[in-house]
């Protein structure tokens, strides 16, 4: 890769890093998804590992458990199981560019087209 492109690319990371919705900004931005999240997997069916295993109210120091806290609350919301305990975090970085839900890979090649169009006609 030349030099610009390099640049081009850390300078476009930098401005989705600041602006792109991820699920773990929301979380904090917004405390009451933690509960809502917690609730969520707490009710699952099939979900009796952590049914068994964890306290039916989120524990306030949630962020201290990693089993909690990065395999539950932040895990990526399109691509997280129940079962499973290395759960991707829904980062900006695993969102925008790793995250290999459909729903997500559609909406990024939807969104990339109209912003090369826009580029285009500038």
């Amino acid at each position: 890769m030349d030099e610009e492109l390099v640049l081009r690319l850390q300078h476009l990371h930098n401005i989705m890093k600041m602006t792109a919705p991820c699920w773990t900004k929301s979380i904090y931005r917004y405390p009451q998804l933690v509960n809502q999240t917690w609730t969520y997997w707490k009710n699952l069916k099939n979900n009796l590992l952590i049914k068994d295993n964890f306290p039916t109210l989120l524990p306030e120091n949630w962020k201290k458990h990693p089993e909690i806290g990065d395999n539950i609350i932040k895990a990526c919301p399109f691509r997280s199981l129940p079962q499973k305990n290395n759960n991707k975090k829904g980062n900006v970085k695993h969102l925008h560019l790793y995250c290999t839900s459909s729903f997500l890979q559609r909406a990024k090649t939807h969104y990339n087209q109209k912003i090369e169009a826009a580029i285009h006609k500038l």
